[in-house]
């Protein structure tokens, strides 16, 4: 089994120089521009870029990413350079007087095509990857440190609902989601049109299978998140552009569609331009669900009721950059950063938090190559 022994990356950062800086790490796509994770800092008041533009971790096609729940760590999907082979990659990061260090712990081979999505439990026992092409889900245990071992499960998803021919031929695992208190994996299964629900073996790090929950034929389910109360998955759907909710019964692992609303208008939707649902995210205050759309390349912002889960539409906002893969909110919830895709630039955007609506800051949009994964570093406690 390879294990990687690249050398330690270390990335100065002088974070104590400046008590309201965020860090952010940028994952970039296969782009021959892009070299793999970036690394830059803004400022949370002013919401000023502190920091230019900096490669962290040279990583081929360096895709999601996802922090440790207690540690500092920071895993990515991609290749390393000089390789080929599909990896789950961890990073600590370690902060010291003056600045961040950011170093390789290993790497585990996937042993399938590169993962989509991928997400650790909130005990830090595993890593579960999702992988859109060969329609699997993996299972690596995790370490004492946070690095992962050789992986213990491949699951195969099984068939499509064949409902787009080209997109739901077969499974097409997107999203990996633990449930809040981490006894289930709710996996959003774009090809299938369904959500599969895993048990996790309390006693060794693999997933059982539960009970898979439909979703609408032709939708394409693509990410969930868990409210705020965990009361509901919000599904966003990237085939037919809408975020349905379901009701979460945490007792017995259950799913149930309550309501569905588009993120744009049908008449938008039927234009010839190819459009797409990617992200979305709850606002910190737990009032407003964000979303994006590409194609159109735009967010939509919904109010969202706590006690019915139900959504309204509140304004769609222009992205200003191409193909808004991804997006994430400041954990202050003042600002929501999103990447741009195929317009390699990353948009500004100021979070009114009474009314969640957005006002663009063009003087604040940076560049970065082909942008597909926002991450905000927590900052030091």
């Amino acid at each position: 089994m390879f294990r990687s022994i690249a050398p330690i990356l270390i990335l100065s950062l002088s974070l104590a120089a400046h008590a309201t800086e965020v860090t952010v790490l940028l994952g970039s796509d296969g782009s021959p521009e892009s070299r793999g994770i970036y690394l830059t800092a803004m400022d949370k008041q002013t919401g000023r870029w502190s920091r230019g533009v900096e490669l962290a971790a040279p990583l081929k096609a360096a895709g999601f990413q996802v922090l440790h729940p207690a540690l500092p760590v920071l895993y990515s999907a991609g290749a390393l350079p000089g390789s080929t082979e599909q990896q789950v990659n961890a990073y600590r990061m370690d902060r010291e007087p003056g600045g961040l260090e950011l170093s390789h712990l290993n790497s585990e081979p996937t042993d399938s095509f590169q993962a989509t999505h991928l997400a650790v439990d909130p005990g830090g026992r595993m890593l579960v990857t999702a992988h859109y092409k060969s329609g699997k889900i993996v299972v690596f245990p995790l370490q004492s440190d946070g690095s992962p071992e050789p992986h213990c499960q491949v699951i195969d998803q099984g068939g499509g609902s064949g409902v787009d021919p080209e997109r739901q031929d077969q499974a097409r695992p997107h999203c990996v989601t633990f449930s809040p208190d981490g006894g289930y994996v709710l996996i959003c299964d774009l090809g299938a049109d369904a959500i599969h629900v895993y048990e996790v073996d309390r006693q060794a790090p693999r997933l059982i299978p539960h009970r898979k929950a439909p979703a609408p034929p032709g939708s394409g389910p693509r990410h969930l998140k868990f409210s705020p109360d965990g009361r509901f998955a919000m599904v966003l759907n990237e085939l037919d552009l809408t975020v349905s909710t379901y009701a979460w019964d945490e007792a017995t692992g259950t799913l149930e569609l309550r309501h569905v609303v588009p993120t744009l208008p049908e008449s938008v939707k039927e234009q010839e331009v190819r459009n797409t649902a990617a992200e979305l995210s709850f606002h910190p205050n737990g009032r407003f669900l964000y979303t994006s759309n590409r194609g159109n390349d735009s967010i939509s912002v919904f109010r969202y009721e706590p006690e019915t889960g139900r959504l309204a539409l509140l304004e769609i906002e222009p992205a200003r950059t191409s193909w808004p893969r991804h997006f994430a909110i400041e954990p202050s919830g003042k600002w929501l950063l999103c990447g741009g895709q195929d317009g390699s630039t990353v948009g500004l955007f100021a979070i009114d938090p009474d009314s969640g609506l957005l006002t663009y800051q063009p003087q604040s949009s940076i560049v970065v190559p082909h942008p597909i994964c926002i991450t905000f570093i927590p900052d030091e406690e």
